[in-house]
């Protein structure tokens, strides 16, 4: 009987460690903001504001898209879970396109609300 009880204690102990573990490298090696907590959406823009936006700032939408030539898309998502709003979307190819993305959004002080897709 105590053995069974150890052996299920270590069980649940190993399992809520790789839970632990598969959950670390969820949060940290996603690429973009917002990967299991999204932003309210009262942080969230319109559409039409979110087009004026990258309208705005088109030398910043060139040079996101330059990391992935070719292959790098910046639009907008209309969210469903709010409706009228939507969140910008950056979408790359490669994996190691990341970390460059983030560095530019960084420096610019990019401060509405987005999304990095590797598709």
């Amino acid at each position: 009987m105590r053995t069974k009880s150890l052996i299920g204690i270590i069980g649940s102990v190993a399992v809520v460690f790789l839970v632990i573990q598969g959950l670390k490298i969820y949060l940290y090696t996603s690429c973009g903001q917002y990967r299991i907590f999204e932003p309210p959406c009262s942080r969230l823009l319109s559409a039409a504001e979110t087009q004026a936006f990258l309208d705005r700032n088109q030398s910043l939408v060139n040079e996101l898209i330059q990391v992935d030539l070719g292959h790098a898309q910046v639009s907008f998502q209309e969210e469903s879970r709010c409706p009228g709003k939507s969140m910008l979307v950056i979408g790359h190819s490669s994996e190691r396109d990341c970390d460059a993305l983030n560095a530019i959004l960084r420096r610019n002080d990019f401060d509405i609300p987005y999304r990095i897709i590797n598709y």
